[in-house]
């Protein structure tokens, strides 16, 4: 076991290593590192053989000050779900390596004490029916005229994208048509992200799909994207094939919430990139979808963390629940 023990820490140090660009990152993964290996050592347990019940008692202990160099006092629901996310990519990147069978860990509930502190100001049902109403408005209108270039078909893209594919206004606005790509019959978005050495491809559901061909047709392109697009911009300006910036994409959701085909909207909240991934949350938890599949795709542990602490999920798929 010894052996095999230094094989994962081996491993798991050179994951670490992975993230020497984003030194504040590399270090906070090497803290959470050497933190789980010391609890594990004075449990007597390996990485390779910890089980789900363990590392929910190791969050516990950390939770309650018990662990290696850990303040005392409670913790934060952002703080213990960093722990957790942390860990439970430690225990992938094993899986990956063939030191752990895979899927032995569905998820890691957060200690008791932690989920009375979590806090969301979710959006209403009412809110959710009205948006869902919205997007079928958005979906049954007539196409467009190619070339027509309507800003309505622009915003229309611009909100249902992001609630698709939970996006950030600034990741929208740096993309280029080229970061769409048709892998196994199945289309996918290259995401760049914030302080990690490589990009990640996310499946774009049907419906951001049918949006995005919509609005590509109001601008005059062919339906669907090519490899060829590398300076075309997913989001252009209104008159012109140019980069918008993200204050341009807020605009967009700015307008819709005043305002949709000229009828007022009743909703409280003005739209952003937050209350929309909010929004793509709580419609995956009404379809059962399980935590890790929504985790993948939001790219957002925190966000589902704080939203689904304590919730039973079953197993689904969130962009096929998209599809429904």
């Amino acid at each position: 076991m010894a052996t095999r023990n230094k094989s994962a820490i081996e491993a798991l140090t050179n994951w670490v290593e992975l993230y020497t660009a984003s030194p504040n990152t590399c270090r906070a993964y090497q803290r959470e590192l050497d933190r789980l290996q010391a609890w594990l050592l004075a449990q007597k347990l390996s990485f390779e053989l910890v089980s789900q019940a363990h590392l929910e008692s190791y969050l516990l202990a950390f939770a309650q000050g018990e662990t290696l160099a850990t303040r005392p006092g409670k913790k934060s629901v952002r703080t213990l779900s960093f722990t957790r996310d942390v860990v439970l990519r430690m225990l992938s990147e094993l899986e990956r390596k063939g030191l752990r069978k895979s899927a032995q860990i569905g998820e890691l509930k957060l200690p008791e004490t932690s989920l009375r502190t979590a806090h969301v100001d979710a959006p209403s049902q009412h809110e959710l029916d009205e948006w869902e109403s919205m997007r079928q408005q958005w979906h049954t209108r007539a196409q467009p005229q190619s070339g027509s270039r309507d800003p309505l078909d622009r915003q229309f893209f611009v909100a249902e994208f992001i609630f698709c594919m939970a996006v950030t206004s600034q990741e929208l606005a740096d993309g280029v048509m080229s970061d769409f790509q048709a892998i196994d019959g199945v289309w996918k978005l290259r995401v760049r992200q914030n302080n990690l050495p490589t990009a990640k491809f996310i499946q774009v559901p049907a419906p951001a799909m049918a949006m995005l061909k919509r609005y590509r047709e109001s601008r005059g392109l062919s339906s669907y994207p090519d490899a060829s697009e590398s300076n075309v911009p997913i989001v252009a300006r209104q008159r012109s094939e140019r980069r918008v910036n993200a204050w341009t994409i807020a605009k967009c959701l700015e307008l819709l919430s005043s305002r949709t085909d000229g009828e007022p909207l009743t909703h409280r909240r003005r739209l952003s990139s937050r209350l929309l991934r909010r929004y793509l949350i709580l419609r995956s938890l009404s379809r059962h979808v399980d935590e890790r599949s929504l985790r993948r795709h939001v790219r957002s542990d925190y966000a589902v963390n704080t939203i689904f602490a304590g919730t039973d999920i079953k197993d689904n798929d969130v962009v096929a629940s998209l599809t429904r």
